[in-house]
């Protein structure tokens, strides 16, 4: 009965609808990591024997005329590449099989390759992750582009400075001090840098005509 009313209380809808896009993003994230890893591991001769998304039991698969055996396994967090000569996913050595390899087979298998080649191989799985992070961030400023605050003063507080220096709704500050400034984050760290400078506003726009004002912070 606990059970029952337990299980009431969760909401499957929500839970599924985090789980799938959660375990999507994680299949991409595991399978540009270990595409790093099978990307350099071919380029240095090495035959890779299994690339699984997952672990476990394989749930779907299709091997390539390379003999690389790409497949789906049952339990959906993370993946491996395993190379010839390894006994498990994790890359331990397989004693039985290397100790009866012959002088061909050494030459594509893992564990007899040098340890800068090695060091590559390992290494080429997080460096893949970070050209991964730096596309998408490039590729999100380039179409999405960033938040910024615009330099056309939306509210001018009664009493403050601003007002008293005769700004109002509307005007456009292009620059202070003879320093330009792109938006209000340029305007706001001028000021802080810049207290109890007078503040020279020599190019701001109001109704398309420049004008000039002085404040005093």
């Amino acid at each position: 009965m606990r059970l029952v009313l337990i299980l009431s209380t969760i909401n499957f809808s929500n839970t599924f609808f985090y789980t799938i896009p959660f375990l999507i993003v994680l299949s991409i994230l595991v399978f540009i990591h270990e595409f790093g890893h099978y990307l350099i591991a071919k380029l240095c001769g090495v035959k890779i024997e299994e690339f699984s998304i997952g672990f476990g039991k394989s749930i779907a698969s299709i091997k390539d005329k390379s003999g690389t055996m790409w497949k789906f396994s049952i339990l959906p967090f993370g993946g491996y590449v395993k190379m010839f000569g390894d006994q498990s996913p994790a890359s331990a050595p397989d004693a039985k099989k290397l100790s009866i390899i012959t002088d061909d087979e050494k030459k594509i298998a893992f564990f007899y390759k040098k340890p800068w080649i090695k060091l590559l191989i390992v290494l080429a799985g997080p460096v893949m992750n970070f050209v991964l992070a730096i596309v998408l961030i490039t590729g999100l400023f380039y179409f999405h582009g960033y938040t910024t605050t615009s330099n056309i003063i939306s509210f001018i507080e009664q009493g403050s400075p601003a007002e008293k220096a005769g700004l109002i709704k509307g005007d456009k500050i292009i620059a202070l001090n003879k320093k330009n400034m792109k938006n209000m984050n340029d305007i706001r760290n001028y000021i802080i840098f810049n207290v109890g400078e007078r503040l020279n506003m020599n190019e701001m726009v109001r109704l398309q005509k420049l004008k000039q004002r002085q404040l005093l912070l």
